[in-house]
């Protein structure tokens, strides 16, 4: 039997208002820790409950999240989503490291955003090097009967510079970067259409439905790539939806942008993730201005959301492990 956490009051709370939150610039410049820990609960309550899946614990917050138990009390008095079973609270993963991105907490995902920025940085310089990345399929239900069963979609098997391993999970990609794939440069006035949103990790329902980032503002890099495609391609630029991996090391992930034509060639662009980059102070805005492209770093797959390998017809996680190997100055 579960039943949903309310307010201290033993009341429903209140739906946020959009209006009233911070804009993503000062969210997290203003005010104390109680401040900016109500802000993120604020934003996490705008994605309505009908999304939630509550299967974390206190334990697995702290572990996945590094949010430990005097936080997640102060959470939960905050209003934090959550369900009681047998007088455990659980919580949505998504919400979870939502938070911990909002508070900045260091865990796996906000350390891995240092080699996001390390790697633009590095595949964007003079010299050319090569991404390689060991592409991993992994059970999406483990513990069930009978032997796994891994399919590769056609898009990773024709991917240039994939090469699949007689293991079916396994595979390697091998993409060469040169610093003139970051050359490029967006309209800074289209790039500016995204700097109102916040960044904010979303349920699966949620990633391509552009009516919730007009309602809230917010937006993962699915939806804001979607956006800014759509936008671009208003204000009369030849724009597409770019999907596949964005490379860095020591872990790549599955990624979405924008490309725009631009000379004959497509050039990638992200300036929500830039954005995101820049606010943490990883990148420089100076060096790293939203509208600069981050080709460098991209293997584009498909021109739509895809999902690469499949178990048993559902969606398989990967992990991508990556090595950056520098060019022969020879």
């Amino acid at each position: 039997m579960t039943r949903p956490r309310t307010a201290r009051a033993d009341r429903p709370l209140p739906a946020p208002d959009p209006a009233a939150l911070p804009s993503p610039a000062t969210a997290t410049a203003t005010g104390g820790p109680a401040d900016r820990l109500a802000e993120a609960v604020a934003r996490v309550r705008l994605v309505p409950d009908r999304y939630r899946e509550f299967r974390q614990d206190g334990r697995q917050a702290a572990r996945e999240h590094g949010i430990g138990p005097d936080l997640i009390e102060e959470l939960g008095e905050a209003g934090l989503p959550s369900q009681i079973r047998y007088g455990v609270d659980y919580f949505d993963r998504v919400d979870l490291a939502n938070i911990a991105l909002a508070l900045r907490l260091p865990n796996a995902r906000t350390l891995a955003m240092r080699g996001w920025a390390k790697s633009l940085r590095t595949a964007s310089g003079a010299a050319a090097g090569t991404f390689e990345v060991e592409v991993r399929a992994h059970c999406p239900q483990p513990g069930h009967p009978g032997e796994c069963e891994y399919t590769r979609s056609e898009a990773l098997r024709f991917l240039d510079g994939y090469t699949p391993a007689a293991v079916p999970t396994l595979g390697q990609l091998r993409h060469r970067a040169t610093a003139t794939e970051s050359t490029g440069r967006l309209p800074e006035a289209v790039a500016g259409l995204l700097r109102p949103l916040h960044f904010q990790l979303l349920p699966e329902p949620l990633r391509a439905d552009l009516g919730f980032l007009a309602e809230t503002g917010l937006a993962d890099c699915d939806l804001a790539a979607l956006y800014l495609t759509r936008e671009a391609g208003r204000l009369g630029l030849a724009a597409r939806y770019g999907f596949g991996f964005f490379l860095a090391a020591p872990y790549s992930i599955i990624h979405a942008w924008t490309e725009v034509l631009d000379g004959g060639e497509w050039h990638a662009f992200d300036p929500h993730l830039l954005n995101l980059l820049g606010d943490w102070s990883l990148l420089d805005p100076k060096e790293w201005p939203s509208h600069r492209s981050i080709g460098s770093c991209t293997a584009r797959v498909s021109n739509h959301h895809l999902w690469l390998t499949t178990h048993h017809g559902a969606c398989a996680p990967l992990s991508l492990a990556t090595h950056w190997a520098e060019a022969d100055a020879s």
